[in-house]
């Protein structure tokens, strides 16, 4: 009886479950092997949100500018919300 449970699987990978192991996921890549990831890390890795490639094409003057507005941003948002300017005590 097969107990791997296939979670997903591609040409080079195959990603399982063993159903006589609950503390492990296992990862079996075509040109390594099989690597045993500990649940707790999987649950990690699983949460992660995908990578955000939306800056990927820009220039690097773009680039300082999106990096300029988000910074101001944040910092109006803490200001906002009665964090103050980063140079006041913390009282």
């Amino acid at each position: 009886m097969a107990t791997k449970l296939t979670l997903a699987f591609g040409p080079d990978f195959h990603l399982y479950h063993d159903a006589a192991d609950d503390a492990h996921v296992y990862l079996e890549l075509q040109a390594v092997g099989v690597v045993s990831i500990p649940v707790q890390v999987w649950e990690v890795i699983r949460r992660y949100p995908a990578a955000d490639l939306s800056l990927l094409n820009l220039t690097d003057e773009e680039l300082c500018r999106e990096v300029e507005r988000q910074v101001a941003a944040r910092l109006e948002a803490h200001e906002a919300g009665g964090f103050g300017p980063t140079d006041a005590p913390r009282e």
